[in-house]
């Protein structure tokens, strides 16, 4: 492809309803990458989504950066990197056990001539490589599960591989959405635009770079990320852009299975999720990725099952705030709090002879999405605990035959579990949806906090008593004796004698003999 020339906007001096950039609000961490690789020689820019967040005036989670150094080239100048990836390969320059910086070779769309100079990217995993969950597009998502056959019409528009080298120019025109596409350079404080993104930020509209259809059906978990961004940043969807979210939304079912429930999370975990899956049902997603919730193709608004859907999700917003702070357990247990416990109540009121215990209800419905978006054991275990203990907080969802056996531990253990405050925040979440009293949270909030501190302030154990030191041991008697043991030596077991009636054992020599005249 003939290289573009990018728009150069000054940063400090960015206008039109867009924030300038200071070099202050920038990680030092991530200017000392950069200088380093210009030291040696590379080019090098902040990219993707920290531009997009700085021009808006926001407070970019990480700092992400696009180089035309390979790789190992990039290992080499940083002690602390290391190289993770399949689907294309990034390197983390760590600083401290938590902090990362992503560095990222500059790479072209899949199927494009090979520009002069670019060669792919080698195949499989190199010696020194780290396997990890590939994040998609600026990170968002991984892509470690094999993805579907496709039919014959998506052939050669679902990427699978995205390992060739290419310049900034083709690394920001291969990108999502234009707004993803900003390049920023530290060296003359200037943001580097190929795709139109900072004129789409100024008006407010989220596009896609070159044909949305095409764009869609290439990976369809941007149908998510559209949504997400649309509603966490106020834009609205270019109507190009939402007519191909509409017709390709089943193309979903073939994008690996992590990487859309990596989505799901995030939509779960921002602003306003009730309005992002509000626009998901309605565009029919919902359906495609979740047939348990039983909804229409397009859900509409007069859905009772949609309504207590959507007020649980505002719920969860005003609480986690778009920060992603909760477990995965307890977005999961919000998603589907309804199903769950529809479960739950039918096993326990069943008219068949059979009794269902209420853990095996909850598994009936929950393995079956667990192995389908590859949800890790423990956060499934986790729900499962949650609701369990729901039963015996939630007055409607108490046994009606009453407590069946003792608890090991008793109400004081009980509280201290790591489920019962899972089982806390979500009954204070369905309160706060269904209008209900949350005299019975508050109660067992007031239960825990009395419990713990009683706990607290026992009195500590005793220490035991000293022995009083023992008594002057008998004279030795008289005639010889052992030498007293070293110190740490271990005593020598006394042997046995031989029983009566059984011929000696022979000598360790007479053994070898016997074991070298035996035929080999």
């Amino acid at each position: 492809m003939s290289e573009l020339a990018p728009a150069i906007f000054p940063a400090r001096e960015i206008s039109g309803e867009l924030c300038s950039i200071l070099p202050s609000a920038i990680d030092p961490d991530a200017v000392f990458v950069l200088r380093r690789l210009h030291q040696a020689g590379h080019r090098a820019y902040l990219v993707g989504g920290c531009v997009r967040d700085l021009l808006i005036g926001g407070t970019p989670k990480d700092f992400d950066i696009a180089t035309s150094a390979r790789p190992r080239q990039v290992k080499k100048l940083f002690r602390s990197a290391r190289i993770i990836g399949r689907r294309f390969r990034l390197v983390h320059v760590m600083f401290g056990p938590e902090k990362q910086i992503e560095v990222s070779t500059f790479r072209r769309a899949p199927g494009e001539e090979l520009p002069e100079g670019g060669e792919p990217e080698p195949r499989g995993r190199e010696s020194g490589d780290e396997p990890a969950r590939e994040r998609a597009e600026e990170g968002d998502g991984g892509d470690s599960a094999p993805t579907p056959e496709p039919d014959a019409e998506d052939e050669d528009l679902l990427i699978r591989e995205d390992n060739v080298y290419g310049s900034e120019a083709e690394d920001a025109v291969r990108r999502d959405f234009t707004i993803n596409g900003l390049f920023y350079d530290v060296r003359t404080e200037s943001v580097l635009d190929y795709v139109g993104g900072v004129a789409d930020l100024r008006s407010r509209v989220l596009r896609t770079i070159g044909d949305a259809s095409r764009r869609i059906r290439e990976d369809p978990v941007r149908i998510l990320r559209a949504v997400k961004f649309s509603t966490r940043l106020g834009l609205a969807l270019d109507p190009l852009l939402a007519s191909a979210m509409a017709d390709h939304h089943e193309d979903l079912v073939k994008s690996a299975a992590p990487r859309v429930f990596e989505e799901i999370l995030r939509v779960l975990g921002g602003a306003a999720p009730e309005r992002s899956f509000e626009v998901l049902v309605g565009l029919g997603v919902m359906r495609v990725l979740f047939p348990e919730f039983g909804l229409p193709a397009h859900g509409t608004d007069e859905d009772p099952r949609l309504k207590r859907l959507l007020a649980r999700l505002a719920a969860l917003g005003a609480i986690d705030r778009g920060r992603r702070s909760l477990p995965t357990a307890i977005y999961v247990a919000v998603l589907f709090y309804s199903e769950i416990r529809e479960r739950m109540v039918a096993a326990e009121a069943s008219a068949s002879g059979r009794h269902v215990p209420p853990s095996q209800a909850i598994d009936d419905f929950l393995h079956p999405i667990a192995q389908r978006c590859r949800m890790a054991k423990r956060d499934a275990a986790r729900v499962r605990a949650m609701f369990l203990a729901l039963r015996r907080i939630d007055p409607e969802l108490a046994d009606p035959r009453g407590p069946r056996r003792r608890r090991r531990g008793g109400l004081a253990e009980f509280v201290r579990r790591e489920f019962f405050e899972d089982a806390l925040l979500l009954m204070r979440i369905v309160c706060k949806a269904e209008a209900r009293d949350p005299a019975p949270v508050i109660e067992w909030e007031r239960r825990r906090d009395e419990l713990l501190d009683s706990r607290r302030n026992e009195a500590p154990p005793r220490p035991r008593e000293a022995r009083p030191p023992p008594e002057a041991a008998a004279p030795p008697p008289a005639g010889p004796t052992a030498p007293p043991a070293a110190p740490g030596s271990r005593r020598r077991r006394r042997r046995r004698g031989r029983r009566r009636g059984a011929a000696p054992a022979p000598h360790h020599s007479e053994r070898r003999l016997e074991d070298e005249s035996e035929p080999s």
